[in-house]
């Protein structure tokens, strides 16, 4: 067919685009006559259907095959560390240095003596949270939840690592691949 494709829209015959660019179907135009030879040529007339339903399936293969290509471009993963290294590389920064702070925060807290208030509030304290740990769903989706952050900061790390590695020319890699 000698249609034009751009994308995921059509341009060709019968086709108009409307000002701000998407194409738009000429509405049929249907005479006495048109009505009349139809009625004359049911023959003629499935036949202009069945040309219609080869195109149309001829233009949902176009699009189904884009899609594919699309969802496969989403999902490569070595493509997409390719083209978001720096974002990696800052999420992995940012993780550590958030892990960071919390041990450093964790053992600051440890260090410093408690005044008898400080007792007090935390015994009280921890003692509602025992009442209330027995079904303690929010606690344990932020377990969870800290716990993928963690392996998903670890891989992408062990990623940038061994790309870094890969591009100074070393076959041998210090971590172990899977």
């Amino acid at each position: 067919m000698g249609e034009e494709r751009d994308g995921l829209t059509r341009r060709g015959a019968g086709r108009r685009t409307d000002p701000g660019g998407v194409a738009v179907a000429d509405p049929p135009v249907e005479t006495v006559d048109d009505a009349k030879e139809k009625e004359d040529h049911p023959e003629r007339e499935v036949s202009n259907l069945k040309d219609e339903i080869e195109e149309i399936r001829d233009d949902l293969g176009h699009y189904i095959s884009e899609l594919d290509r699309r969802r496969h471009e989403a999902f490569d993963l070595k493509s997409q560390m390719r083209k978001h290294t720096g974002l990696l590389i800052s999420v992995g920064i940012g993780a550590v240095g958030i892990v960071g702070a919390l041990v450093a925060w964790r053992v600051r807290n440890a260090r410093r003596p408690r005044s008898l208030a400080d007792r007090f509030t935390e015994r009280v304290t921890n003692r509602v949270n025992d009442e209330l740990r027995t079904h303690d769903l929010a606690g344990m989706l932020g377990r969870a939840a800290i716990g993928i952050a963690a392996a998903a900061a670890a891989t992408a790390v062990k990623g940038v690592i061994q790309r870094s590695m890969e591009k100074k020319g070393k076959e041998s890699s210090p971590l172990p691949s899977r």
